[in-house]
């Protein structure tokens, strides 16, 4: 009865908050989901951590702020906030494996068009991968790990390294989409692992900065995909 309760008092805030928009009534809601269970600290934390402001009201003063971004040219020069985007995903742990995989996820799928433009035709086999990745995360089993290497495998051999787009043109830096790509392969080993996830969030930064994407709107496609998830209700994962 009490859990029949707090969830009717629950889907009521939410229907206050969807109706005025406010900040404080969204907050309200996020309190009480996270009062009866329904939502994870970790995942309202991830939010904060995002830029919701609402996820920061509800968690209080153990908030995270969003990052703040040094955008340095000079590297000599001491400046507050996070160097880069690289080094942002790179304290992404403590919020668990499936934010920060989620944040390389995102990141990955940002850098798609600019390797499209450079190419002048579709990529579409970065897409085909990503979307293998989209079906592991949405149920992270052996099954879906195994069909997706496997898929990964086949585009991967059949597709050249798309050209590095003429602004960057440097023999070092052939492949960064490709690998923005490659290396979000779906293993079943990941579940549970945070420090794994956050190495591939670090790695799609890395690789989408290489292509002159500023970390400001590396951090803005992640928060964008992401925060829905983040603000959404408890999942379970699959593992088998």
């Amino acid at each position: 009865m009490r859990l029949l309760m707090s969830d009717s008092k629950w889907r009521e805030l939410e229907r206050r908050w969807r109706t005025s928009g406010s900040v404080d009534d969204e907050a309200a809601w996020l309190r009480e989901g996270l009062r009866a269970g329904a939502l994870s600290e970790r995942r309202i934390a991830t939010a904060a951590h995002l830029g919701s402001e609402a996820a920061g009201l509800a968690l209080g003063p153990s908030a995270p702020s969003p990052p703040e971004f040094a955008e340095r040219r000079l590297l000599w020069l001491r400046t507050p906030g996070f160097p880069s985007a690289e080094a942002w995903c790179a304290t992404l742990e403590p919020f668990g494996w499936e934010a920060a995989y989620r944040i390389a996820v995102a990141i990955a799928r940002f850098t798609i068009p600019t390797w499209e433009r450079a190419s002048n035709e579709p990529d579409c086999w970065l897409r085909t991968s990503l979307a293998a990745v989209d079906a592991w995360l949405a149920c992270p089993c052996a099954d879906h790990a195994r069909s997706g290497y496997e898929l990964h495998l086949r585009v991967a051999r059949a597709a050249p390294y798309p050209p590095v787009p003429a602004r960057r043109k440097d023999s070092s830096l052939p492949g960064a989409a490709v690998r923005a790509v490659a290396h979000l392969f779906p293993l079943v080993d990941l579940v549970g692992d945070d420090a794994g996830a956050t190495w591939c969030a670090r790695y799609a930064a890395r690789n989408a900065q290489i292509i002159g994407h500023s970390s400001n709107a590396v951090f803005a496609a992640a928060a964008q995909e992401v925060l829905p998830w983040a603000l959404g209700p408890i999942e379970t994962p699959t593992r088998e």
